[in-house]
């Protein structure tokens, strides 16, 4: 790939960082620094000329003053110096950022630009619409762009780069509901503010939202993104698919970096975390207009998902618990021993093997006994990092399908799997059927979205106003 010293335009992009996740947890409290200190080395070492993130930099949008501290540390130590800044901004800085690039700022001294877009984490609230990026753009530490203030009129304005004869257009929307912007697409809301000569440029979007349909309406289908597009830098979903995926629909590419922090125990988030540097180019070069180089993260903590069918289990009879809770622990060390195994294959330095990840999904039938989780855990106390009392269970108990659907008759968040993904889907689901009810039955005395903005904001914000 071309250095930073020639007119190609190299960018760190990385997303959901998730600052300060587990941040209590005195085995994991600092697993999301960690790994975002490992990003910001990766991209001084190669010489980047920006970072671009892609939401989620925080995991709540009113973070802990430790969190926020350690997030200001970690910028100042890796963007603050003396360096030379070869992008020059061409577009309405007062437009894109609210004020000018932090590099242009005499009062700055930045060695290395971060731009960033919010995510449904770090969002802004309240009646002035203030987040923690807003904090740090303040501070100088960042640009925050993609902050939308309207969003039945949605007006995206391209931040547009030089460097030499390089020329490129990042357009930036900040997590919306996905509901609202899937009917902004559709009814034509949003505005695509395009320079004359848009064909002279390379055309980059970054987007923090559903890219799994979780309804008709709760996901961005891509083919409501233009087609001007060259790349879209996708964030908000974990699973790490770095290597672009061609758009079959739109001329567009898809790259999503996933997130290097697991906020979950599910089969996406066990993938190898990577980050990568987007290189682009002023001339097509070996036919390709960019290219994308993938870097393995080696401080991201291993993580094991695996599941086992107790009615496969020959040896394992209905009522037999010691049988079952040998089988079950035999299995957990196996996952131990393939964690460690992974972990010394990406670290071939010998860095030491941090207390990994694991799960384990048992299916069940209604016949045995389920092992009691207190006990269970006890005996990996000291192997294993998750654990029932930090809201991530080493063990999971499923019934058999045949079961559920006939002693099934209500749903609860337990039906949706993962602890944190139940959380998360029990909450839209009980949305969903809020609003389903008002348009049924309106109420006169509240509006529709204001009521269930309020429920938004209360469970998942924290935000004890919302509903006063």
């Amino acid at each position: 790939m071309a250095s930073s010293t020639d007119d190609a335009i190299s960018i760190m992009i990385a997303t959901d960082m998730h600052l300060g996740y587990q941040e209590q947890d005195p085995t994991r409290g600092t697993d999301s620094f960690n790994t975002f200190k490992e990003i910001l080395q990766h991209a001084k070492v190669n010489n980047v000329d920006m970072v671009l993130l892609g939401g989620d930099l925080f995991h709540e949008n009113k973070p802990s003053l430790y969190t926020l501290n350690e997030a200001i540390k970690l910028l100042r130590e890796f963007t603050v110096g003396d360096k030379q800044i070869d992008l020059k901004i061409t577009s309405d800085q007062g437009k894109n950022f609210g004020r000018r690039v932090n590099y242009s700022d005499p009062n700055s001294n930045t060695a290395l630009p971060v731009f960033s877009i919010h995510g449904n984490h770090d969002d802004p609230t309240g009646t002035k619409r203030v987040g923690p990026l807003d904090i740090l753009s303040s501070s100088g530490l960042i640009n925050y762009f993609g902050k939308i203030n309207k969003v039945d009129d949605i007006e995206v304005y391209p931040i547009s780069i030089e460097k030499g004869s390089t020329k490129l257009n990042i357009y930036g929307i900040g997590n919306v509901r996905d509901e609202r912007l899937h009917r902004a697409f559709i009814n034509n809301q949003v505005t695509w503010c395009k320079p004359d000569n848009i064909n002279d440029y390379f055309n980059l979007m970054v987007i923090h939202q559903n890219r799994v349909p979780h309804g008709p309406k709760n996901y961005i289908p891509e083919n409501l993104l233009p087609d001007f597009l060259d790349v879209v830098f996708w964030g908000h979903e974990h699973d790490c698919r770095i290597l672009p995926e061609p758009n079959s629909q739109r001329t567009f590419d898809v790259i999503q970096p996933g997130s290097p922090v697991a906020t979950s125990l599910c089969d996406g988030e066990a993938i190898t975390k990577h980050v990568g540097i987007l290189e682009i180019y002023d001339k097509p070069r070996n036919g390709k207009k960019y290219d994308i180089k993938p870097v393995l993260l080696s401080t991201v903590r291993q993580m094991v998902i695996d599941s086992i069918d107790i009615k496969k289990e020959n040896d394992i009879i209905p009522g037999d618990d010691k049988a079952l809770e040998k089988r079950l622990k035999l299995k957990v060390n196996e996952m131990i021993v393939h964690a460690q195994e992974q972990w010394n294959e990406n670290n071939p330095s010998g860095k030491d093997f941090p207390l990994p990840l694991i799960r384990l999904n048992v299916e069940i039938s209604r016949e045995y006994n389920r092992i009691r989780t207190s006990l269970f855990e006890q005996e990996f106390k000291s192997r294993i990092a998750n654990s029932d009392s930090n809201g991530q269970k080493i063990v999971t108990y499923h019934y058999r399908e045949a079961e559920r659907s006939q002693n099934q008759r209500f749903i609860t968040p337990l039906d949706f799997g993962d602890e944190e993904i139940s959380q998360k889907n029990a909450t839209y689901f009980v949305i969903g059927q809020l609003a389903k009810t008002l348009k049924e039955k309106p109420s006169h005395f509240f509006p529709e979205n204001g009521i269930l903005n309020a429920i938004d904001l209360y469970v998942n914000k924290n935000d004890e106003n919302a509903v006063r």
